[in-house]
């Protein structure tokens, strides 16, 4: 897995107010990572792993739903 570095804490801090006027408890990409994979089967047994073993409240599956720019 790739991890991304979690964005600087002011910017989530104005990202609450402004977007989830002061509810903490509505931002949703406090942690991020990603799976290089080399296959689509790759793809469907991490997800079937995390959602076995982690309370997840909210995941993007950019590949079942990709956007109309491929990411």
């Amino acid at each position: 897995m790739k991890s991304k570095r979690c964005s600087r804490p002011k910017r989530k801090s104005a990202k609450i107010n402004s977007d989830y006027h002061g509810d903490q408890r509505q931002i949703k990409d406090l942690v991020r990572g990603r799976f290089v994979v080399d296959t689509p089967e790759q793809i469907t047994a991490i997800k079937q792993a995390i959602l076995e073993e982690l309370d997840v409240d909210f995941m993007k599956d950019k590949y079942a739903v990709p956007s109309d720019t491929g990411y």
